[in-house]
């Protein structure tokens, strides 16, 4: 959703996007085309009927009001609303007024002024105390040339019969255009409310069908009633609307009293402010975080925020999307996981079949070796630490000669905690603490090993003096091998690239 700002425009032509307000403006062009197409004949008429009346002034006028009206009919035509509104409004108004000045008030054409007033509160025009304005002053207008005009003689004095056909003919019209714009204002309305349903059931199917908890804060930290039906699977609950957000999203998280404290600020700071309030204070509001449910189950959710702004700018509601991480941030672990595991099977192919076993021997001898020095030392004793880190300095060193990456930063964890024991001597000796590091180490020496001996089949002392001249590959493999080799078509080149294939993977087996 995006901010609404106040058009300051006068025009009644609104920007693309406003759709509302292009229904608004095609019903006026065809309004003001209908309009010209029925005042054009209708002025022909009257221009007939004063020069025979030898009202040379009014029928002067209608030649200019026939004009008008062609010229009105092609601009709305071209989508020129403003222009063409603003001719009619003045031929309408200038061409009543100078006529009850010039035959009478008697004659009606007085009521075509009232006209103006539903066409500008029907219209789009804007700032609203414009319209409200222009309302005004066509009412007073009219009031005071009813004052004015009512009881006075005209210059022009029509023949009754002609006099009374034209009130009665302008009383009809009057009331014939207000059905007519009373219709198309029924009309706009029922537009309007089928496109509001339209969208209503549109957004509603949304919300009950996205894979994404999607909420709205009101002012209070209040959610609104109107949510996404995903946020009950994501928070096992479907007690949401009205409840205070802190208490649904936040209850049970991993967050700590001041970040709940800053995102309960944030929220109060920015709801019914101006927009720039997100902006300042957006850093506030939390992004990530763990929540344990009500089974024990930990869930990894996601947060984004979005101001929902009014015309004013100011900031009405919060909009909170919620995402469940949980399974992702799970994929993502087992990724790393496979990542370092691959990495740790690329240090250990780099490494002789033999020397890695002779390493894994001696690095295991030199930590039993720190296990037994620790158990049996209980009191802090220098000797005991010099021998410990004697040991693991030698294991890292071995580690390190053989590019074992992560075997030598775990092993530098431990020998720097030998290293602060010997130049620290306010730092206690902790058994338990330092066998407990000897258990981790040893676990990974485990995990190198299972990588080493299962995984790559690797398990046994390895190569030595004349093993190094025999393949160590399958017995029973090699011999499907010849027996496809001897048996193959050899003017058939599909069935021999099958076979050469089938003889390459068995030889990239050599030594696994």
């Amino acid at each position: 959703m995006t901010q609404l700002h106040e058009n300051r425009s006068t025009e009644l032509t609104t920007p693309a996007e406003d759709e509302p307000a292009n229904e608004l403006q095609q019903t006026f062009k065809g309004l003001l085309q209908c309009i010209a197409g029925i005042a054009l004949p209708t002025h022909i008429a009257f221009l007939s009927i004063f020069a025979w009346c030898k009202v040379d002034l009014l029928a002067f006028v209608n030649i200019f009001s026939c004009a008008c009206f062609v010229a009105v009919f092609f601009l709305a035509r071209r989508n020129k609303i403003n222009l063409a509104l603003a001719m009619t409004g003045i031929e309408v108004v200038g061409h009543a007024v100078l006529a009850s000045f010039v035959i009478g008030w008697a004659s009606g054409f007085h009521h075509y002024v009232l006209l103006v007033l539903p066409v500008l509160v029907m219209s789009n025009l804007r700032p609203l105390w414009v319209k409200a304005l222009s309302t005004f002053t066509v009412a007073m207008a009219y009031l005071g040339l009813d004052l004015l005009l009512r009881n006075s003689t005209p210059p022009h004095q029509l023949p009754i019969p002609i006099q009374d056909g034209l009130h009665y003919f302008n009383i009809f019209g009057t009331m014939l255009i207000m059905v007519f714009l009373a219709g198309v204002y029924y009309f706009l309305i029922n537009r309007a409310n089928e496109a509001l349903r339209s969208k209503t059931q549109d957004i509603h199917n949304m919300l009950q069908n996205m894979p994404q908890g999607v909420l709205t804060v009101t002012k209070g930290r209040v959610i609104h009633p109107e949510y996404s039906a995903y946020l009950e699977t994501i928070f096992e609950t479907r007690d949401i609307a009205r409840r205070n957000v802190m208490a649904l999203v936040f209850d049970q998280s991993s967050l700590d009293a001041n970040a709940l404290s800053q995102v309960q600020a944030a929220m109060d700071s920015c709801l019914g402010e101006e927009h720039m309030n997100f902006d300042f204070n957006t850093h506030l509001l939390v992004q990530a975080f763990d929540k344990t449910m009500s089974d024990g189950r930990v869930k990894s959710l996601e947060l984004s925020w979005s101001p929902i702004c009014d015309r004013q700018g100011n900031i009405e509601k919060l909009m909170l999307c919620v995402r469940d991480v949980t399974e992702l941030k799970r994929l993502e672990q087992e990724s790393q996981a496979r990542k370092r595991e691959l990495e740790i099977i690329g240090e250990i192919l780099a490494v002789s079949q033999e020397k890695f076993n002779e390493f894994m021997e001696s690095a295991n001898t030199f930590i039993d070796d720190n296990r037994r020095l620790i158990k049996q030392a209980p009191d802090k004793r220098i000797d005991i630490i010099n021998l410990l880190f004697r040991n693991m300095h030698t294991v890292k060193g071995n580690a390190r000669t053989y590019a074992l990456l992560y075997l030598t930063n775990l092993v530098h964890v431990t020998e720097q905690a030998y290293d602060d024991l010997r130049k620290n001597d306010d730092l206690p000796w902790d058994q338990d603490a330092l066998l407990r590091r000897l258990d981790e180490l040893q676990a990974m020496l485990a995990h190198y090993a299972h990588l080493n001996d299962v995984v790559l089949g690797r398990k046994g002392p390895g190569r030595r003096g004349q093993v190094e001249k025999f393949l160590m590959v399958d017995k029973d493999q090699l011999q499907r091998a010849l027996g496809m080799l001897a048996e193959v078509d050899t003017d058939d080149q599909v069935a021999m690239r099958q076979v050469m294939g089938h003889l390459g993977r068995t030889l990239n087996m050599v030594g696994t």
